[in-house]
């Protein structure tokens, strides 16, 4: 069975739509996921097989999106998404 790897991002909010759309494109590489639309920290859920690919994807796109990763942000535990989902 998959694991997903949470992969923690920051891009310019009016951007995180077309983050979607490019992700959308490559079929099983990762989740998106808003965390904050206003400062545009949202999170990659991928897979531990395609993880490598996920991030060259990132770094490819860096300067096109402005696009970064970064650190999870306080509060990531390991049941986050869980937790989120929940007060939703």
């Amino acid at each position: 069975m998959a694991t997903l790897t949470p992969v923690f991002v920051k891009l310019p909010p009016e951007k995180i739509g077309e983050l979607k759309f490019l992700l959308e494109s490559y079929d099983d590489l990762g989740i998106l996921r808003t965390l904050n639309r206003k400062t545009g920290v949202v999170v990659i859920l991928g897979v531990d097989d395609t993880l490598a690919e996920l991030r060259l994807l990132i770094a490819d796109i860096a300067d096109w999106l402005q696009i970064r990763e970064i650190p999870p942000p306080v509060g990531a535990t390991e049941d986050w998404l869980v937790a989120t989902v929940a007060e939703e």
